[in-house]
């Protein structure tokens, strides 16, 4: 209870200092905002690749965004679903309560100098905004919001040619093309079971926010210190 109390106020302190949209200028907005094949195609970073892929086994569970933003559902199958899964009641207030955050801000650089709280509060509300928007493809959301996340900030076409008059080792150019625009590791190919993907859940050393409120708040200010 206490844990579920501490993310709810976490909430409450996002909303109040999140920029938010009426629902005129929701519509707006959403109709401007690119679908994922155009985030995938426009974004020169990380293309999808045989070569790089991550994949998880399908579970039901992996349906609820799509159930619950369309509208199927009643109020009384939603509340049952709810309650037959905590994450699937969880992903319900996620959605009430980050539908009209306006989530522009992140496709600019985040400020070295912005407050922990404002990052805890404030830029981590807009980016799961930005998820939910996206039915929760990561790689979708990361490309859209770009910036450093990506590289974008570094124009390889322009670097590569300087690196090359100053002959720098191939390489070394290799390996930067490869952090800047290709992605890392060169070479990945893995699935992830539920069976391992529930027990790194419960074991791991990266809880989420809503299991250790704490443990988190204490890694963001670590970063911005």
């Amino acid at each position: 209870m206490l844990v579920a109390e501490q993310f709810r106020h976490i909430l409450e302190q996002g909303a109040r200092v999140t920029p938010t949209f009426t629902r005129s200028e929701q519509s707006h907005f959403l109709w401007d905002l690119p679908s994922r094949t155009v985030v995938a195609v426009e974004s020169p970073y990380c293309k999808d690749s045989n070569d790089r892929c991550f994949t998880t086994e399908s579970t039901f569970c992996h349906t609820f965004v799509f159930l619950y933003k369309s509208g199927y559902l009643d109020t009384t199958t939603g509340n049952r679903l709810g309650k037959a899964f905590s994450g699937a009641s969880l992903l319900r207030v996620l959605l009430q309560s980050h539908e009209f955050v306006d989530f522009w801000p992140l496709c600019s650089v985040l400020p070295l100098d912005t407050p922990m709280g404002q990052v805890m509060h404030c830029w981590s509300r807009m980016f799961t905004a930005c998820l939910l928007h996206y039915n929760l493809d990561v790689a979708t959301a990361v490309r859209y919001v770009g910036n450093i996340h990506t590289g974008a900030h570094c124009d390889w076409n322009a670097l590569e040619p300087e690196l090359r008059a100053a002959s720098v080792d191939d390489g070394l150019v290799a390996n930067l093309r490869c952090v800047l625009v290709d992605g890392c590791p060169n070479y990945v190919n893995a699935t992830l079971s539920e069976k391992n993907r529930r027990s790194f859940a419960e074991y791991g050393n990266h809880d989420s926010v809503y299991t250790n409120v704490k443990k988190t708040q204490k890694a963001v200010q670590k970063d911005f210190a």
